[in-house]
């Protein structure tokens, strides 16, 4: 995030909201398949890269 000059505040409009975006971040919640999507876009990283894997 960091690379590209994005802040915690640019990921709301992916994720939807401030606090879901803190605890993404933190690693308390895991992203939803709706997010990923939008969010390896906005990060330019491959969506392979979002998934967990199990």
């Amino acid at each position: 995030m960091d690379n590209l000059g994005l802040k915690q505040a640019d990921l709301v409009p992916v994720v939807g909201d401030k606090t879901v975006v803190s605890r993404i971040l933190n690693g308390t919640r895991k992203l939803t398949y709706s997010m990923v999507n939008p969010l390896s876009k906005l990060l330019r990283v491959p969506v392979e890269l979002l998934l967990e894997k199990n």
